[in-house]
């Protein structure tokens, strides 16, 4: 079997597994019950990211034009979608198995971090990809971005930056040390994603292939995810299968997707970098 025939098996897989977890999603919507449906929810989509992940581990070694920048780009993307299926892996035991409603923080957040690690594995390599020069404009104009991000998303989960090391409103002054920490950390980590996420499309001048395109696109349906997250925890509204899973569940989609056209674009030998 060739290579496009196996991805084409992979991008079928896909599909399958996002129609049946959009379809679930759904039903958690209009079930009479939906605390308990949506429990399950978050092993059912994980495999999506699974999915995305183990197509790029399995087929990169056929497609021999990905070398060099490319495939450390290519490791970046295929960390993401595996650090994300095994952060979610942990969430749905301890949601399931231990009857936690929400574990946070838990093991799942510390898979979850080295998605910040792959963000940043791809700007490198597509800077070098692009031929850009870090220099002292970049940087600022990185740094304009990431402002201008942690001020959103501090408008919208809590009431300024003076938080940050006091707790957030959300965090009572009897709260884990944990659960400050990691408040703090997510918080600018999801600004980092989304400047990272600008200054991709900045420095491409927007053109990118579409297997990136897709990543992109995922890195700002994560960050949302995120602040929906944060923002119905803080109001205990939060549950197992409602709007922040949605989104969680679109950025695999985009991911995955992203994963599996950029081994299909190469292998056809549509791109050239």
């Amino acid at each position: 079997m060739d290579i496009i025939s196996r991805i084409n098996r992979w991008m079928m897989l896909l599909l399958a597994v996002s129609v049946f977890s959009i379809a679930y999603n759904v039903y958690i919507y209009f079930s009479y019950d939906n605390f308990s449906t949506g429990l399950y929810f978050v092993w059912i989509y994980s495999f999506i990211y699974l999915i995305g992940a183990l197509a790029g581990i399995i087929c990169i070694k056929k497609v021999p034009n990905i070398v060099g920048n490319i495939k450390w780009m290519f490791y970046g993307f295929v960390l993401n979608a595996l650090s994300m299926a095994v952060g979610l892996f942990f969430w749905g035991y301890y949601t399931v198995v231990k009857g936690v409603d929400a574990p946070y923080p838990s093991l799942a957040d510390f898979a979850f971090i080295l998605t910040s690690v792959a963000s940043l594995i791809v700007l490198v390599t597509i800077m070098n990809l692009y031929r850009i020069q870090i220099t002292w404009k970049r940087v600022l104009e990185f740094l304009i971005y990431f402002v201008i991000s942690s001020a959103i998303i501090f408008s919208i989960i809590g009431e300024g930056i003076e938080y940050i090391f006091t707790g957030f409103p959300y965090v009572d002054s009897g709260g884990s040390f944990w659960i400050n920490i990691f408040d703090i950390f997510w918080s600018f980590t999801d600004a980092a994603t989304a400047s990272i996420a600008l200054t991709i499309l900045r420095v491409s001048g927007g053109k990118l292939f579409r297997g990136l395109m897709f990543y992109v696109l995922g890195m700002f349906a994560v960050v949302a995810a995120d602040l929906i997250f944060s923002y119905r925890l803080a109001n205990d509204i939060l549950w197992n299968g409602d709007l922040n899973d949605t989104a969680f569940m679109v950025a695999g989609i985009l991911y995955s997707v992203g994963i599996l056209y950029t081994l299909k674009d190469f292998a056809q030998k549509k791109i050239s970098l």
